[in-house]
């Protein structure tokens, strides 16, 4: 990867390889690259480049913190199909030997679309797996694929607590939070977990990682442009997220003090000025 993608050999050297059992082939949290080593050692070598670029891009556009109250699911899936049509673009362009993986999700549908744009797009389902008769959660349900929409799918569940079934359209991104434990029959393999930055730290030092991890994107960034090896879509979005967010809050406070520059007084008005 250092020689035929210098750009993301580069950023990979950043993410520690880390051995797991987990059944996803890979996941990262911003620091290490966590893998199956026994589902890596079957996939073919292009497969593999292509799994380790879809991880550092998770990374490189910060799809953690641009998630923000965003459903989960949804929004992961939508994260995945921006990611995999950049992938798709970048190995249709350059000779670098990349092969996808089966049963990834990418569509032309989303094409040079981003993840905010892509959920929008992305039809409404429940965010979690909880019985609705007694509350159950985790391992205490069963379920099994009866339809299939990809992304989305219609499970039957069962609860092993009171017994009840029902229906519910899910996307294939759990495991996490009060779905962790759920088994469903018939549900296709994730490529990766999406997983928090670092654990659990703190909002201050996620803001750290993420700032850093733009400085080293924009350096790896310039060094690939020397040699002539930078994407020009790459080029945009790493400006794109160089630029500084603002939020609304803060626009509002900016527009109301500039509005009402006079103090603030918590004192009733006058009565004999009222009308002035």
């Amino acid at each position: 990867m250092l020689l035929k993608q210098p750009l993301w050999g580069v950023l990979a050297l950043y993410l520690e390889p880390v051995e797991w059992d987990l059944p996803w082939i890979a996941g990262t949290d911003y620091s290490k690259l966590y893998y199956n080593p026994e589902r890596i050692a079957q996939m073919p070598e292009g497969q593999v480049r292509w799994v380790i670029l879809h991880e550092i891009l998770h990374v490189a556009l910060d799809h953690f913190s641009r998630r923000g109250s965003r459903e989960q699911g949804r929004w992961n899936c939508a994260a995945d199909f921006a990611i995999n049509w950049l992938i798709e673009k970048e190995n249709e362009n350059r000779d670098v030997g990349m092969e996808k993986p089966e049963g990834i999700l990418l569509s032309d549908d989303f094409a040079n679309m981003t993840a905010e744009a892509i959920y929008e797009k992305l039809p409404e389902c429940s965010g979690k797996i909880k019985c609705p008769k007694c509350g159950a959660t985790g391992k205490d349900i069963k379920g099994k694929v009866i339809k299939s929409k990809p992304p989305i799918y219609e499970v039957e569940f069962t609860c092993g607590k009171c017994g009840h079934k029902w229906r519910q359209w899910i996307y294939p991104r759990h495991g996490e939070g009060d779905d962790e434990g759920v088994e469903i029959e018939g549900l296709p393999e994730d490529l990766d977990r999406h997983m928090e930055p670092i654990g659990k730290a703190g909002g201050k030092e996620r803001e750290e990682v993420v700032r850093e991890w733009q400085r080293r994107l924009a350096q790896a960034a310039t060094a690939a442009k020397q040699r002539g090896t930078l994407p020009g879509w790459m080029e945009e979005l790493i400006a794109a997220s160089m630029e500084p967010k603002v939020s609304w809050r803060q626009l509002l406070a900016q527009y109301i003090i500039k509005r009402y520059k006079n103090g603030f007084k918590w004192s009733p008005p006058s009565r004999r000025t009222i009308h002035t």
